[in-house]
């Protein structure tokens, strides 16, 4: 690959890294001049049309995220059977790098770079993209010590076209959360688990399990609860503890719910590292408590003693003590009958909020209304006893109205009333083509791509108007409202077009009919000279320059008219 240009503009200089999607290389951009990196992926993924499919999908999605801790996305592109990323070059180490160096790192340094990290994850889930392969390996630091997190285009399209179709798992089994291990449901708080492993890492040099199996691990991390990290580095504080424990919660509840919740508590342990983090069991006391039934032993004594205290004393030893035990017998029945009926109704309502509960628990798989309108995507996940929510609308070749992201994914079993989210097509999005005539061809082709549109074929023709190198018509024409994407074919004038005429012969004219001779073949007079020759009339053509041959067009002809001296 080294020395090829992709693109017409992207070459390749040397390989800079190699990951379980592809080969990366660091590349010159000729055209913005600057050094890009670029992703190539691997010939066994540009197999898979579906993997292909959600990889251009995501990956165009995932260059819409701009923040300087994310690497950027530049371009997207297919040449010569390659899929290629064009991607921010970052000078600096991955976190791995830095791990194998020199971890456990100081705390201090473990909150700035979990703070970046969570900064980089909070703009990408606030635009609805999930990393799913957060891990040191793909967390980049600039010599200036800014953190960059990369590879969100292919971390979303892998987990969608492998993940969930295969079962099998993308991406560093050290690094994944119990429900990715599972196959399961993924959201923003995956990304929050894996952050949390990074950090284990960054703070004790080891990761949270380790096996000589990746499906051991992946169990490990479903089933395991990890040594504490302060039990390998004691130095480390323990609010940060605290929070790295929080993150790797296994269940998705328990976690941070939110990158932004991950900031502030980092915040509050930068400022006091030894404060102590509120406990998930700090409210221990609003958990709903089964209480102890009351005994009928106790209610039958409790009754005696009442009936008992209700008799005055002065009076006891005239009471009959048959009628008496009457009584008290009477209670005692009334007693039990309230028990056993307050028995049927408990176990009654039990039984009807068991059966409910059993229903309302029961796993629905979520319709699939990918491709469907938005009226009939509705109804449908309705139907379903499911809910829906329209989480926005994206331009899409898709037509207007038509459901293009879902989420979760067809088939994920979900509980009755869950909501699912999805997005609609706004249509093809409009643009207009810029004007570029007269422009350099490099800035026709940066004001084309700019405005979201792609530079086809340059076509050379010449021009007697427009200087070479600089583009004479564009097609579409400018200012025409186009998809966005559309290709605009360019125009470039290679200078004026070159007719040659014969140079006809001029001997024998006077100087004014030889120029119109020349003017009438599109030629004309150059430079005009005289002498002498006494055997051919005076003020005549005698030489020419050119003669009975082909020159351009406007070409200057020299002639040589004869002049005879006048005697005395």
């Amino acid at each position: 690959m080294i020395g090829k240009v992709l693109h017409s503009r992207y070459e390749i200089i040397e390989k800079i890294g190699e990951g379980g999607m592809g080969l990366v290389y660091k590349a010159k951009d000729h055209l913005l001049n600057r050094f890009v990196a670029i992703k190539i992926l691997k010939p066994e993924l540009m197999e898979d049309e579906d993997f292909i499919k959600r990889f251009k999908k995501e990956s165009l999605s995932s260059a819409s995220l701009s923040h300087p801790n994310i690497v950027n996305i530049y371009d997207v592109g297919f040449e010569d059977g390659i899929y290629y990323i064009v991607m921010e070059y970052v000078k600096g180490k991955t976190l791995k790098d830095i791990i194998r160096e020199r971890a456990p790192l100081p705390y201090y340094e473990v909150i700035n770079i979990s703070r970046q990290v969570c900064l980089a994850l909070d703009h990408a889930h606030s635009n609805n993209i999930i990393h799913r392969d957060i891990k040191p390996q793909n967390i980049l630091m600039t010599q200036d010590g800014i953190v960059k997190v990369g590879d969100f285009g292919i971390a979303r399209a892998s987990n969608s076209a492998t993940l969930t179709n295969t079962g099998s798992i993308i991406g560093s089994v050290y690094y994944i959360s119990p429900e990715q291990a599972r196959g399961g449901y993924t959201d923003e708080k995956t990304d929050i688990y894996s952050l949390g492993t990074v950090m284990y890492e960054l703070a004790t040099g080891r990761v949270p399990f380790m096996a000589d199996s990746p499906v051991v691990v992946a169990l490990k991390h479903i089933q395991e609860q990890v040594t504490r990290p302060s039990e390998i580095n004691p130095d480390i504080p323990s609010a940060l503890e605290d929070i790295i424990l929080k993150c790797l919660e296994k269940s998705p509840a328990m976690r941070y719910q939110s990158a932004s919740a991950v900031i502030k508590d980092l915040d509050r342990a930068s400022s006091n590292p030894n404060m102590q983090m509120q406990s998930k069991h700090d409210s221990l006391n609003d958990i709903t408590r089964v209480i102890p039934a009351v005994k009928e032993e106790y209610l039958n004594d409790k009754n005696d003693d009442d009936n008992d205290n209700d008799i005055d004393d002065d009076n006891k030893e005239k009471f009959d003590s048959g009628k008496h035990r009457t009584k008290k017998r009477i209670n005692k029945g009334w007693a039990a009958a309230i028990i056993i009926l307050l028995t049927i109704i408990t176990a009654s309502v039990l039984f009807i909020f068991t059966a409910k509960s059993k229903i309302q628990n029961k796993d629905i798989p979520v319709p699939d209304v990918m491709g469907k309108d938005e009226n009939t995507a509705m109804q449908t996940i309705k139907n379903a006893n499911l809910g829906i929510e329209v989480i926005g609308r994206d331009y899409d070749e898709k037509p207007e109205g038509t459901v293009i992201f879902e989420n979760p994914e067809a088939g994920t079993p979900v509980k009755a009333g869950y909501t699912v989210k999805v997005r609609v097509s706004k249509g093809e999005e409009k643009v207009s083509v810029p004007p570029v005539v007269g422009l350099t061809q490099a800035d026709a082709i940066a004001q084309i791509e700019g405005a979201g549109l792609a530079a086809g074929n340059i076509v050379p023709i010449n021009s007697n108007d427009v200087d070479k190198g600089k583009i004479v018509s564009q097609k579409p024409d400018a200012n025409s409202e186009v998809v966005k994407g559309t290709v605009v074919d360019l125009y470039v004038s290679s200078g004026p077009e070159i007719k040659l005429v014969p140079v006809p012969d001029l001997s024998g004219y006077t100087l004014d009919n030889a120029e119109k001779v020349l003017k009438e073949n599109k030629l004309s007079v150059g430079n005009v000279t005289k002498e002498t020759d006494l055997s051919k009339p005076n003020g005549i053509v005698i030489k020419q320059s050119a003669r009975d041959v082909s020159v351009p067009e406007g070409s200057k002809i020299d002639i040589t008219i004869n002049q005879i001296p006048v005697s005395s």
